[in-house]
């Protein structure tokens, strides 16, 4: 997913790439998000990462138990959460420049690339993983919508803005939507994605 748009609290331009990958019965999420300019510098190298992951064979916790309707309140430790119930982390290259931080109960690996404008954001890149598919349909669209400030569809309306796309012989879901309400920049909304 590619998604440009404006940071609500600086309105200043900003972008989230994120890539989803389902192995093994767990979703990994792969995000970069931060300043437009930066994000559009820095995608070059996101898809070198992407790229260079690497999964051992056999090396997934098919316990894994956490997801977003599983995790714990972040000042609450839980197993769930630890090290060990999650699945084997992949192996990658970071990219020249990433500097890696420290993971937290959510996100297996977190980095940062540091800003190229004076006073400017840093870029932030994320690496997640959950079991299963994340909720599903119905609840990712409901999820995008609200982002744009619609309000939320039933199992029945999902035909009205979603459609089947052939990915080089696998099945997805094309969802496209729109809100013609005008931002504060004058513009609608609008989010495409691809499940």
């Amino acid at each position: 997913f590619d998604l440009a748009g404006k940071d609500p609290q600086t309105e200043q331009p900003t972008r989230i790439l994120d890539a989803l990958l389902s192995d093994q019965g767990t979703t990994w999420f792969f995000k970069m998000l931060g300043p437009d300019k930066l994000v559009v510098e820095q995608k070059p190298a996101f898809l070198q990462f992407l790229k260079s992951v690497g999964f051992q064979p056999g090396a997934h916790a098919h316990e894994h138990a956490h997801g977003p309707q599983a995790l714990p309140e972040p000042s609450t430790p839980s197993p769930s959460a630890s090290v060990e119930s999650r699945p084997e982390k992949p192996t990658w290259q970071v990219p020249a420049g990433w500097l890696e931080q420290p993971p937290s109960a959510m996100v297996q690996a977190r980095f940062t690339i540091p800003a190229t404008e004076p006073a400017g954001s840093p870029g932030l890149v994320s690496v997640s993983a959950f079991s299963g598919p994340v909720g599903g349909l119905l609840a990712n669209v409901n999820r995008w919508r609200e982002q744009i400030g619609l309000g939320p569809v039933s199992e029945t309306e999902l035909t009205k803005v979603t459609s089947a796309l052939d990915l080089n012989g696998q099945k997805a879901t094309l969802v496209d939507m729109a809100n013609p309400g005008q931002t504060k920049s004058g513009e609608s909304d609008r989010l495409v994605a691809a499940i």
